[in-house]
């Protein structure tokens, strides 16, 4: 069985081991589809007695082999051991790089036009944010194509809006990073940190003696807080890229962080399938042209039927879009630098521009956010203030 055979098995939605490990994670998807498959033929033997797998490993992986030999093929069990899977979302698997831990292949089932053209735009974000080290570098991407299987995908190939007859498997190979949630979360993560520089381990760690409550704990937080404040800011200013997965409750899956004195360069963002781009300095020069646009100079433009309220409406959406996102994290830059009252009066201030019932100023806006943006951008490490966010303190 060869790589791309491989990929098509496991990435089949119906009878493929990504089918449960969506559902359950990996392994226990894994054990799902073993046992479901054994039980049927043990239970096709009327022995009246139940059938259970084994938890221990010698006695399950001849039985695991034996059901994916049935299942998927000969060769499937040898290759699932060669492509270690690591990671499940939610529109593929990303699997370890036989030979090269420090690489991993992102492998993307791309069934339908809507799907195609989601992980081109992906491939393409990602790049860009790769070239100012916010992303893990992209190495190659290889496009499997394949067959429609099942009746279903077979006639939905021939809606030519958003079907295809040439599905394929998009595989990205790229470089492997350590995101919070490979490190047991935001919280462990920091904590351990903290305890490997007093020279404690993290097994010695005390919960009623030492918790996020702690000075050292609320200064690494911190840290994490303008780090991520600055990466999502110059990947705005840099390439117009906002990361909307994250949003201002941090998806920790999505974020790779190490703490450390170099901090703020080794802060990536990844999965890029879920991002808006935007050309806000042509956004802003559209809609106060616009503005302008008086009486029988409108005659002279077209605007694709549209009225020119819409089309100012559309860039004034496009350009709040943007400068909300960069307010988000001018304000929890801020914050971590100890100046809450700032962060507060920075908003409001915000808000003072472009709520205006006579109408947005979104240059005075877009002047106060660059001001704000330079700020946390320029900010240094050693300038932070413990803090803890609010969600934090809600758990507590």
């Amino acid at each position: 069985m060869n790589e791309e055979e491989y990929f098509r098995k496991y990435m089949n939605p119906r009878t493929g081991i990504i089918r449960m490990a969506r559902v359950m994670g990996r392994k226990a998807g894994e054990r799902d589809i073993v046992g479901s498959h054994l039980a049927r033929i043990h239970n096709a033997k009327n022995t009246g007695m139940d059938f259970f797998l084994p938890d221990n490993e010698s006695e399950y992986r001849p039985m695991r082999d034996q059901a994916f030999t049935e299942l998927y093929g000969k060769g499937f069990s040898e290759m699932y051991d060669r492509y270690k899977p690591i990671g499940q979302g939610a529109y593929g698997a990303v699997f370890e790089k036989p030979g090269d831990p420090q690489r991993v292949l992102k492998v993307q089932r791309e069934d339908n036009l809507k799907r195609q053209r989601f992980g081109d735009r992906e491939v393409s974000r990602q790049t860009e944010a790769a070239s100012i080290g916010r992303a893990p570098k992209i190495h190659s991407v290889t496009k499997y194509p394949y067959k429609h299987e099942e009746l279903e995908d077979i006639l939905g190939a021939m809606d030519k809006r958003y079907g295809t007859d040439d599905p394929r498997h998009s595989v990205i190979e790229m470089d492997r990073v350590k995101t919070v949630d490979d490190q047991g979360g935001k919280v462990q993560m920091l904590q351990d940190y903290v305890l490997k520089m007093q020279g404690r381990k993290p097994e010695d760690r005390e919960y009623g003696t030492y918790d996020k409550f702690e000075t050292p704990y609320r200064l690494e937080n911190a840290k994490y807080n303008l780090a991520l404040a600055k990466a999502q800011l110059h990947l705005a200013d840099a390439k117009g890229i906002v990361h909307t997965d994250l949003g201002y409750n941090d998806r920790t899956d999505h974020i790779a962080y190490e703490p450390g004195t170099r901090t703020g360069l080794k802060t990536k963002l990844i999965d890029y399938g879920h991002t808006r781009k935007f050309n806000h300095a042509a956004n802003l020069h559209q809609h106060t042209q616009n503005l302008n646009l008086r009486n029988q100079e409108l005659q002279n433009h077209n605007f694709d039927g549209d009225e020119i309220s819409d089309v100012i409406d559309r860039t004034g959406d496009n350009i709040e879009h943007f400068l909300d996102h960069k307010v988000a994290n001018v304000q929890k830059g801020l914050e971590a630098l100890g100046r809450a009252d700032e962060a507060t009066a920075f908003r409001n201030q915000y808000h003072d521009y472009v709520d205006r019932p006579i109408g947005a100023d979104y240059e005075g806006a877009d002047n106060l956010v660059n001001k704000g943006t330079k700020i946390v951008r320029m900010a240094r490490f050693n300038k932070v203030k413990p803090m803890l966010t609010e969600d934090e303190l809600d758990i507590m």
